[in-house]
């Protein structure tokens, strides 16, 4: 009962001053010497409630004590942020302005005592302030659509999820390098663009800020494309194509787009070696099926790494809805006995409800790629992602088998890492 007591005074007694803070006369006061009677504690804390356009409100904070019990700095309080704005039952609620203990400065909409809806935040810096970011804020968090301006000099446009880049945007390097396409968590993931300072281009996939799958790079110096496949950063196969200036115009203007369309198209006219005459000339190299030969090496980078990416995106990405809920079905009602969890013993059989029969050694070798095969048993999430590596190494076997019908002559150059 005292305890309660003591902490009801305090709020009354907390709350009543931030009406002096504001500057406005206490109401309670003068109503209390005009009648010559005392407020109930309900009038007095209805009273003292913030609502509507206020003056700045100050909050304050208890210091820390030292080793002898003693308030550091000598004072029980110190400052902590001071708003200006708008309130709704105690709380911040429409257009204000928020000045934090750091000199930070926010200025914009809230709901419910958050950041929520359009607006703007400014870090403080040797003694000035400096626009940080300017956009939508959900809960708190920028959310939505919204411009950073970082310190260095680089900017980013796009859409935000959880105070991450998330969605689409475009990143301006502070050398001159330009990205734009896909963001997920903060990183580029997806399909999109980079422009390089020197002229270079590359389009197509990105896993974690890195090129990896299926993806073109323009080199300006050779004026050549490289139509091929990634791994970690690095072209790992594919073709080198001869382009011509109006072509690659076209890609730059292509690529504000951020299409992803990898059909290699050969140049509009040959290479022209009419000044050719006094070169040595050397026997030309050719390949059996070339194609088919390329082909097989990509389908094998695909097998290789399809643990890597699909490890690496979440299971809405590799999965549909309905796959995901018949999936989630037969697991919960193969694993009730075994406590939600899937003994690797019996990982052929479930795969066998879902139509899914691979080899034996197929299987072992996935799940040891996923550096499952310490486990006795997996979750839902683990067998999920096995599922979705089989099931598209299997839908990769059956669209190599149609991919090449003729035989084909041609030659191929493998890339260099020269940007």
């Amino acid at each position: 009962g005292k305890q309660r007591k003591m902490a009801t005074t305090f709020v009354n007694t907390f709350a009543l001053p931030s009406r002096v803070l504001q500057g406005a006369p206490s109401r309670a006061s003068s109503l209390h010497q005009k009648r010559g009677q005392t407020l109930s504690w309900r009038d007095a804390d209805s009273k003292a409630h913030k609502n509507g356009n206020l003056r700045t409100v100050y909050t304050v904070r208890q210091n820390d004590k030292d080793q002898f019990g003693d308030f550091k700095n000598g004072s029980r309080w110190r400052g902590d942020t001071q708003y200006r704005g708008e309130w709704q039952n105690d709380e911040r609620e429409g257009f204000g302005t928020m000045i934090y203990p750091s000199g930070d400065r926010y200025e914009g909409d809230w709901v419910q005592g958050k950041r929520h809806g359009n607006g703007a935040y400014w870090v403080k810096e040797g003694g000035k302030l400096r626009r940080q970011y300017a956009g939508e804020w959900r809960d708190g968090k920028k959310s939505g659509q919204g411009v950073f301006f970082y310190k260095d000099g680089a900017r980013y446009e796009g859409e935000w999820r959880n105070d991450m880049l998330h969605g689409q945007g475009k990143f301006f390097f502070i050398n001159g390098d330009v990205y734009k396409g896909d963001w997920r968590d903060g990183k580029r993931t997806g399909v999109g663009a980079m422009r390089y300072v020197n002229g270079n281009l590359y389009e197509g996939s990105w896993l974690n800020d890195k090129r990896e799958g299926p993806g073109k790079f323009f080199y300006k110096a050779t004026m050549k494309i490289h139509v091929g496949e990634w791994v970690n950063d690095q072209p790992k196969c594919g073709t080198y194509l001869d382009i011509s200036p109006d072509e690659y115009h076209t890609m730059i203007q292509d690529t504000e787009q951020v299409s992803v369309a990898f059909t290699p198209t050969p140049p509009a006219t040959p290479l022209d070696r009419s000044n050719a005459a006094n070169r040595i000339t050397l026997p030309e190299l050719t390949v059996l099926d070339s194609e088919e030969m390329i082909q097989q090496r990509i389908d094998s980078i695909h097998r290789e790494e399809s643990v890597n990416r699909t490890m690496a995106l979440p299971l809405s990405e590799l999965l549909t809805e309905e796959d995901l809920e018949t999936i989630s079905s037969i697991f919960m009602n193969s694993t009730a006995v075994f406590e939600s969890r899937l003994p690797l013993s019996q990982l052929s059989i479930l795969l066998e409800e879902l139509d899914i029969y691979p080899a034996p050694n197929t299987l072992t070798q996935t799940v040891e790629r996923m550096q499952f095969q310490s486990l006795e048993s997996i979750d839902f999430q683990q067998f999920a992602r096995v599922v979705a590596v089989l099931a598209l190494e299997e839908e990769e076997e059956e669209e190599a088998q149609f991919d090449f019908g003729d035989n084909h002559d041609g030659s191929g150059q493998q890339p260099t890492n020269d940007d």
